[in-house]
């Protein structure tokens, strides 16, 4: 047996980044449950006011910053949200400025109780969530929210089958222990055993079987001490404790000798009365928004007739907005008063009530779903609804959003909950203004504002508070220039008094009031923190389609080129560097690394996490690769003589040079065959072949330099002869006499081919041909000696087949040469 050696045994080790994590210790009972009642801590300081802090609560910024310094100093995940909220401080109860990991270990049950007190208050619209109190309310709930044994805790006492039904509390069975099967009557009437004293001893769950077991011991040990006729009459509910909605379900305290003296619970005989419905004006009473804009909106609800009991409306072939706009202020006639602010403080309103027949044609024959997922929903309005504040670059509005009811499960919410518009089909979701969360809302405008600038979420708070304040400065002014001109019509000063002067009874305007006033202008303000949390947000929601988008631009052409232009700029100790592009056949970069070696050593990690990427994201692997250089194996080709460029003869390759050139292994093991794609076929780049044969011309400054280009170009590329015939019949067609398309048609409507290897040949030969001995006044000659060598290597390139087949019929449109004059000639279309 071989045992693994030191070097294997560290790799098997898992490393961890973040030593200082920390997670939730629930405390666990016997069976393995979660305990509700509060440890020992959490009851001293339930019991005990002076251990609880008093003071004013902070805000969730604050908070956040505290939570993720705590964090980073101990060597958490800041960038885990669900770590960074357990260190957030409780901003209300009874536990203030404990964490939230705190309170999860130490009283499971008061969790319980806030995050059915919020549902239960959020079904009867009696929830407002302002202040840093409820702030943080709800940021505790969203950290619950992330823990599935919370979530099947909920589930179990949701679905955990009520006792049988029995005639009296005496029959009622223990249910645990030992002794399981039997009653609470054998239990009373065996008490000398001690198993009654045990029970009285302990310290129980509330509600829980042995509680109960409890509280009837306790009870018929009162009633031995003080006998009553009609023990047995009381009900089997009075012997659970009752607990109110407005404080958590405490445990019972310890009992001791003097619990034998405790009165029996009085029952009373008065029907319980049921709560009162809240009617349509308390409803309205509640939104938060000033007074008058709750009128307006109130007002619009019933011309449109969607306020509940109001005459309905028909709207010719419902061309209707859901947009609605106040009234402009200026035109307002108030006659015997100056003009008022509080049509100056008015709000727009958006309108979301998708049960309503108002966007029927919209919804289709779509049926809402349910929010708790009933099987065969019906979806109904319940109530008025209430307004959210939204905050947009052109300024704050609400958005108005119905109440819901569901008729199968008997429960409420509200229209823009996020969890429920996730459910909706995106054309409706879609027509919402606004991102919306569990704790606020913004404006898709200012999201798409923060994307297209890129600005941080701090610089785009304050533009976004600066443009609030500047609207509310704007409406200031227009009040009193309103005031102003009513003023100067009374005094006059267009020629002719007006009556209001006299029958104005108050000659002071109102004042228009702060930012901030709730009766007044109702101004809200951003946070950076939110607009992170709403960035992010958006990015959860699209990240599907990003992750398709991106796939997109993978490519399966590879286009890669060295560059040494942008390398000379950079230097280190090295030496120069060079710049390396990996391009697909869309001309869009997926990668670009600056290289101290070109060698392909260097490139291979580059290659390594480009087959990374590919394989994330499930695309197939590019096939094809076109390079500037070493597309394949070196071969060998003789130099030429001196002197034996001059002979047109020498310029002939024969098929015995081409296979002796290409005799052996020709296959190219370059980076990107290595780590990416064993299988991929490197060809060299069209436009760097042309370029090695300009390069052997004796100067770019030659007068026949620039002819030579054009005709490579020409003898490389031919326009396809389908398309320019298409293109002369499209002349015709249009009536243009004779049909001779022009260079710019013919480069836009029409492909450009390379021709088959061998008519390839052909044609580079006769420009060469061509040029071949060719002189400038000077008597300078056009090409190098060289340029004998380099025709060969190419004309070797072009007539081999396999992997050194280095030219297709369709090749890269749209390339250009650039002259050291800085003027672009276009080479082919």
């Amino acid at each position: 047996m071989e045992w693994p050696s030191q070097g294997s045994t560290e790799i098997m080790k898992k490393f961890n980044f973040f030593p200082g994590r920390m997670e939730v210790s629930f405390r666990k009972g016997p069976s393995g449950h979660l305990r509700q009642d509060p440890s020992e801590e959490a009851r001293r300081i339930k019991d005990n006011p002076s251990l609880q802090d008093k003071s004013a609560a902070l805000k969730e910024e604050v908070v956040m910053a505290n939570a993720r310094k705590v964090v980073l100093q101990r060597g958490g995940d800041v960038s885990d949200k669900l770590e960074v909220l357990g260190e957030y401080t409780l901003q209300f109860g009874k536990y203030k400025g404990k964490s939230f990991r705190w309170l999860l270990e130490n009283d499971v049950g008061y969790s319980l109780y806030l995050i059915n007190k919020v549902e239960k208050e959020e079904e009867a619209d009696q929830f407002n969530p302002v202040g840093h109190s409820k702030d943080s309310l709800l940021s505790f709930l969203q950290y619950c929210r992330g823990f599935k044994e919370l979530k099947d805790l909920r589930r179990y006492l949701a679905e955990r089958p009520a006792p049988a039904a029995v005639e009296t509390e005496v029959d009622n069975l223990v249910g645990f222990g030992a002794r399981a099967k039997a009653t609470w009557g054998e239990i009373w009437k065996s008490r000398a055993d001690g198993f009654a004293a045990f029970i009285l001893r302990q310290r129980c769950v509330p509600n829980s079987k042995m509680h109960r077991l409890q509280q009837y011991l306790m009870k018929q040990q009162s009633q031995l001490s003080s006998p009553v006729s009609n023990s047995h009459s009381v009900p089997t509910t009075q012997t659970a404790t009752s607990t109110t909605t407005s404080n958590p379900p405490a445990s019972p305290a310890r009992p001791s000798a003097a619990a034998t003296s405790v009165p029996l619970p009085t029952v009373s005989s008065a029907p319980a009365q049921l709560a009162s419905v809240p009617s349509y004006d308390q409803e309205v009473s509640k939104w938060n928004c000033s007074l008058h804009q709750r009128i307006w909106m109130k007002t619009e609800l019933e011309a449109l007739g969607l306020w509940p009991g109001s005459r309905p409306v028909r709207h010719l072939m419902n061309m209707v907005s859901l947009w609605r706009h106040p009234p402009q202020p200026e035109l307002i006639d108030s006659i015997s008063e100056l003009p008022s602010p509080k049509y100056f403080q008015l709000h727009p309103f958006f309108i979301w009530k998708p049960e309503h027949a108002i966007m029927e044609r919209l919804r289709n024959n779509y049926i809402l779903p349910c929010l708790y997922g009933c099987p065969s929903p019906q979806v109904l309005s319940a109530g008025v609804g209430r307004p959210r504040v939204i905050v947009g670059t052109s300024g704050q509005y609400y958005i108005f959003a119905s109440r819901l009811n569901c008729k199968m499960c008997k429960r409420y919410w509200f229209a823009d909950k996020p969890q429920w518009l996730e459910m909706l089909p995106y054309r409706l979701s879609n027509i919402l203004p606004a991102f919306l969360t569990h704790k606020k809302a913004i404006c898709k405008t200012v999201m798409d504002e923060l994307r297209r600038t890129g600005k941080s979420p701090n610089d785009m708070a304050n533009q976004v508070n600066e443009l609030l304040h500047l609207k509310y400065e704007r409406a200031n002014l227009a009040y009193l220039l309103a005031v102003q001109n009513v003023r100067d019509a009374e005094a006059g000063l267009y020629g002719q008094k007006t009556i209001t002067g006299f029958l104005c009874h108050e000659d002071s305007p109102a004042p228009f009031g702060n930012y901030e006033d709730t009766d007044g202008w109702y101004g809200v303000s951003v946070s950076s923190h939110y607009l992170t949390e709403c960035l992010l947000q958006e990015y959860k929601r699209q990240e599907p389609v990003l992750n398709l988008l991106l796939q997109g631009t993978f490519g399966q052409v590879f286009r890669s080129d060295h560059t040494r232009r942008l390398a000379r700029k950079v230097t280190l100790s090295s030496g120069t560097m060079s710049s390396y592009a990996i391009m697909n056949e869309n001309w869009m970069i997926l990668s670009w690394v600056m290289l101290q070696s070109e060698c392909d050593k260097s490139l291979e990690p580059m290659y390594d996490g480009l087959a990374h990427r590919y394989n994330s994201a499930g695309v197939e692997k590019a096939k094809y690769q076109w390079v500037d250089r070493d597309c394949c194996a070196p071969f060998r080709v003789p130099d030429s003589e001196p002197h034996e460029h001059l002979q047109w003869d020498a310029w002939k390759t024969t098929d015995a040079i081409v296979a002796e050139a290409t005799s052996g292994k020709l296959a190219n093991l370059c980076a990107s065959r290595i780590k990416f794609n064993q299988d991929i076929t490197v060809k060299l780049d069209l436009f760097h072949c042309m370029r090695r044969f300009t390069r052997e011309c004796v100067s770019e400054h030659h007068p026949l330099y620039s002819t030579f280009c054009k005709f490579l170009s020409a003898a490389f590329s031919v326009v396809d002869q389908d398309d320019l015939q298409k293109l002369k019949d499209a002349y015709t067609f249009c009536g243009i006499v004779p049909a001779n398309p022009t260079k710019q048609h013919i480069r836009e409507h029409c492909r450009t081919k390379v021709p088959h290897p061998k008519e390839l040949v052909k044609r580079v030969e006769d420009v060469l041909h061509h040029f071949h001995l060719t002189k400038d006044p000077n008597g300078i000659l056009l090409f190098k000696p060289s340029m004998l060598k380099e025709w060969r290597i190419q004309h070797v390139h072009i007539l081999t087949g396999g992997d050194t087949l280095h030219y297709t019929n369709e090749e890269y449109l749209g390339r250009t040469l650039y002259l050291k004059r800085k003027q672009q000639v276009k080479l082919w279309a």
